[in-house]
């Protein structure tokens, strides 16, 4: 199974289009990341055969998170969005299971999160 999070990794235009006029955006990543392209395997490929379009939407993946990212930091410069994002890279991965970085994550979080929340 595979989430929306391809087509739209940061649902910003989703919550605008549905009438949010100000955005809290929580990010994982810190400010400057820049989304790689991703290397596709041709054993991806194969078993993604039968659906060409999910394919082409992870290949294209970084490119949409990117242009994501700079709509994301226009908005914050207009005042529609406040965004919370670590100062740094957390240890912690997408399937990160070792308790002390979760909850270091976690923590820098929840710093982070309140410093930002003080804007509203």
């Amino acid at each position: 199974y595979l989430d929306g999070g391809v087509a739209a990794p940061i649902p910003i235009d989703k919550a605008l289009a549905e009438g949010a006029d100000r955005l809290v955006v929580v990010l994982t990543r810190p400010r400057g990341f820049v989304k790689k392209p991703q290397h596709m395997s041709g054993v991806f490929k194969a078993v993604y055969r039968n659906y060409p379009n999910m394919v082409r939407a992870i290949a294209r993946r970084h490119e949409v998170y990117n242009k994501t990212l700079e709509r994301l930091w226009q908005l914050e410069k207009d005042g529609v969005a406040i965004v919370a994002a670590p100062p740094l890279a957390l240890a912690v991965d997408r399937f990160g299971k070792n308790r002390d970085e979760l909850i270091n994550a976690f923590s820098i979080g929840r710093v982070v999160g309140q410093a930002e929340l003080k804007k509203l």
